[in-house]
């Protein structure tokens, strides 16, 4: 846990925003198509729960594995489509926010799940 109540939240509100103007910028970078750009966009609805003042806690979990499902679904069709298959690591980055938020907030099986899901992907 962390010594400020809300500091968790500030951290993801911060990381949150952070990666997703990483992720576009990697995105426009490396594909050869503004399409990609749907996946941020994408992964911005995603996130939306978490933007939520109260903390849900059944909408802030489904908020998580959705943003994990559309990283790594991201990636992958980025990675088909595209010439180059390295392109696909242009999302990847954003996929230590949903894993490492609920860590911070002292749900490592929450987190360890997360992970989970992305690795066989």
């Amino acid at each position: 846990m962390l010594a400020i109540p809300d500091a968790a939240e500030r951290v993801g509100w911060v990381l949150r925003l952070s990666l997703l103007v990483l992720v576009s910028m990697l995105v426009i970078a490396t594909s050869e198509t503004p399409y990609s750009l749907i996946w941020v966009c994408l992964l911005a609805v995603a996130a939306l729960p978490a933007w939520t003042p109260p903390r849900h806690h059944v909408l802030a979990p489904l908020g998580r594995l959705a943003e994990v499902v559309v990283t790594v679904l991201g990636a992958t069709t980025i990675a088909v489509t595209s010439n180059d298959p390295a392109s696909a690591s242009a999302l990847l980055p954003y996929l230590t926010v949903p894993i490492i938020l609920p860590a911070l907030e002292g749900r490592l099986r929450e987190s360890l799940t997360l992970l989970g899901v992305a690795a066989p992907s």
